[in-house]
């Protein structure tokens, strides 16, 4: 399971370095280091309606080996994860189910 955690309007940034990583601007780097990408397996906990993230590597390594645990809901096709704690702010994201043909 990945999570990649962006800004609003994330997708409509325009870098301003143009020749790869070393050519990124301070803006282009703060613009990168706004979003938080991890993934890694996860349990789901149905009666209590919480999911745990053990987190195999994250852009942040002082958090690898450890577990986020979130809350869950589905409202249609959107999965609406709230942290378990009221630190920080609500998270929403757009889940689509593929289907695999294998």
């Amino acid at each position: 399971m990945g999570v990649h955690h962006v800004t609003e309007n994330y997708d409509k940034y325009e870098f301003v370095g143009r020749g790869g990583l070393d050519s990124l601007t301070r803006k282009d780097l703060i613009h990168l280091a706004d979003n938080f990408v991890y993934f890694g397996k996860y349990k789901i906990n149905d009666s209590l309606k919480i999911i745990a993230h053990y987190i195999e590597s994250v852009n942040f390594q002082n958090m690898w080996g450890k577990v986020a645990k979130r809350n869950y809901l589905f409202s249609g096709d959107t999965l609406i994860l709230n942290p378990i704690t009221n630190k920080y702010p609500k998270t929403r994201l757009k889940w689509v189910k593929l289907n695999d043909k294998n």
